[in-house]
């Protein structure tokens, strides 16, 4: 968890502040497991069950991420994928809320089937279409930031 909080510099604070909260080593731990074991849309559930205060479903996505083998892929669902999805796939995730700001196993599970679906289709990893949706959401949608591109 050495990324995050962009360049504001209080990311360190936090995830101390996370990771010294009671069963929070459990919590990952299992998190981990279950999504080296191939689901993590059921780690996302997990989460979602078990909180850890400060880890919201944008933090707790990337963390799943590099939990999961790259082929079985735990994209990442944050705020400017959310905006992404709301502009030009909402009507793949009908029924189900785009926010990235409230744990909600649904879309985050139709969100996993979309990327897979083209990943299969495209022929490449989960994290390459997540990436491409990533970098043209951060061109639409993201403020300035020192961290931008990279």
């Amino acid at each position: 968890m050495v990324w995050g909080y962009g360049d504001r510099g209080y990311g360190p604070y936090r995830v101390t502040q996370m990771l010294n909260q009671e069963n929070a080593e459990e919590i990952l731990t299992h998190v981990f497991e279950t999504c080296q074991q191939g689901d993590p849309k059921l780690a996302y559930d997990f989460l979602r069950l078990n909180r850890i205060r400060i880890l919201g479903p944008s933090y707790g996505s990337k963390f799943m991420t590099f939990c999961t083998p790259r082929e079985i892929g735990a994209p990442i669902y944050d705020s400017l994928i959310a905006m992404w999805i709301e502009e030009f796939a909402k009507k793949d995730f009908l029924g189900a809320p785009t926010s990235s700001e409230t744990w909600n196993s649904k879309t985050y599970s139709m969100y996993w089937d979309w990327v897979k679906l083209h990943s299969e289709e495209l022929s490449c990893y989960p994290d390459e279409i997540e990436l491409v949706l990533f970098r043209d959401a951060e061109n639409r949608y993201s403020r300035q930031s020192a961290w931008k591109g990279k």
